[in-house]
């Protein structure tokens, strides 16, 4: 896209001003193993929502079971389906960190190009080896897909615990910022994967609500109608709003320094000279994130497009868990219905209701599933949300507490 440049500093001399601040801050307060987790609030308000996601949900699921007791005397696993079901979150999580890892070594090598590119005069000897050096670099600082996978995994937790699985989202922030990025840098990397995601999902849910206004009962086909224009509608409005920011950063930019502006007012009267550094900070990290944000769209279409693929790849094979787990029970997977349910669903639990969609997922999935005529019982849920929560609570709970063994280490 053709975009307004952007009037500051270089990617390579923000990304320089940030590691030296950065390395100010370590040398006076230390590596704190604490800040991954700090952006989830307190100890007991992250201990709080924990206990209150798993009661909701095992409340949730045991009413369920409960409507359907005559079923569970009855119950045959397929274990061999089930493991498939088991393997393809795994496989959904790898696609995840392959998606993460792209964005970031992209990030990572434009940064240390442009930076030797401003070295020396082109042609030059000199310039030749700063150009092999910078390739040295980009190798070095390039995620490791072992680490990719860590920062995935260590989200995870976060999510579960809080409303839109919204908690994992600074998780990986903070957690790339540790590997040669900067805050905005990795600001932008994850707002992308929402990006990403928004775009799938929005159509995929876009042609779901068609194929089921066509299955549904007569009476509820006034509802999907309006559901179909609304999502149609939002998804013009949100695709607009953020073509536009990407397309021009300078808005994002303006936009912010506005409200920088109001807080810089607010510390000149209370003396808070606490809050004018922590500004001048967030100024240094929203011009990496703008020009970032430049970078990818002047010479990133090719990731952007392997960005969009690896999205679409990652929720089709997670949206193959639940017809797995039906053939795992003996049922008909519905491999269509299914998919159309899902993307429904995942329009449902990003509401922010409950602590990782607790009770609203188990609900919505069930009489989802209902209304396009698929009969599913607790048991099925409670397998579904087995692997698709649970074990996410269980990954991110013991990837989260290594991190931070590793980081008390390193202080």
């Amino acid at each position: 896209m053709a975009g307004a440049h952007i009037p500051e500093r270089s990617l390579n001399e923000t990304s320089t001003s940030h590691s030296n601040c950065e390395i100010t801050e370590e040398s006076k307060n230390g590596s704190n193993s604490e800040d991954m987790l700090r952006s989830l609030g307190s100890k007991r308000k992250r201990e709080i929502m924990l206990l209150l996601s798993l009661f909701i949900s095992v409340f949730t699921i045991a009413l369920l079971l409960n409507f359907s007791i005559d079923e569970l005397t009855t119950v045959r696993i397929n274990l061999l389906f089930f493991a498939a079901a088991v393997f393809m979150h795994f496989l959904a999580l790898f696609i995840w960190s392959i998606r993460l890892k792209v964005l970031s070594d992209f990030v990572v090598s434009r940064r240390l190009r442009q930076r030797a590119g401003k070295t020396e005069k082109p042609g030059s000897t000199n310039a030749r080896n700063v150009r092999m050096n910078a390739r040295e670099d980009v190798m070095h600082e390039r995620l490791k897909i072992r680490d990719s996978l860590k920062i995935v995994f260590a989200s995870l937790f976060g999510a579960c615990i809080t409303p839109s699985q919204f908690g994992g989202e600074p998780i990986r922030i903070y957690l790339l910022s540790k590997r040669a990025l900067s805050i905005g840098e990795s600001t932008v990397i994850v707002f992308g994967e929402r990006v990403f995601d928004f775009f799938v999902v929005m159509i995929g849910a876009i042609f779901s609500v068609i194929f089921i206004y066509f299955v549904v009962e007569p009476a509820l086909k006034p509802f999907f109608m309006v559901l179909c224009v609304s999502l149609i509608v939002i998804f013009s409005i949100l695709s607009a709003v953020v073509l536009i920011g990407v397309d021009n950063p300078l808005k994002i930019r303006m936009a912010m320094d506005r409200v920088f502006g109001i807080v810089e007012r607010f510390a000149a009267r209370s003396r808070g000279h606490a809050i004018e550094r922590f500004m001048e900070r967030v100024q240094v990290e929203l011009e990496n994130f703008c020009s970032a944000i430049s970078v990818i769209r002047d010479e990133g279409g090719v990731v952007v497009l392997k960005s969009f693929a690896l999205s679409a790849a990652l929720w089709s094979v997670d949206f193959c868990i639940p017809p797995l787990i039906m053939l795992s029970l003996y049922s008909d997977p519905a491999w269509i219905p299914s998919f159309a349910a899902q993307f429904i669903l995942l329009i449902l639990v990003s509401i922010p209701l409950t602590p990782g969609s607790s009770g609203v997922a188990e609900f919505g999935f069930t009489h989802i599933y209902k209304i396009i005529g698929i009969h599913v019982d607790a048991v099925f849920t409670l397998l579904w949300r087995l692997i698709v929560y649970y074990m996410n609570l269980i990954l991110g709970g013991i990837s989260s507490t290594i991190f931070l063994r590793e980081h008390a280490r390193r202080r």
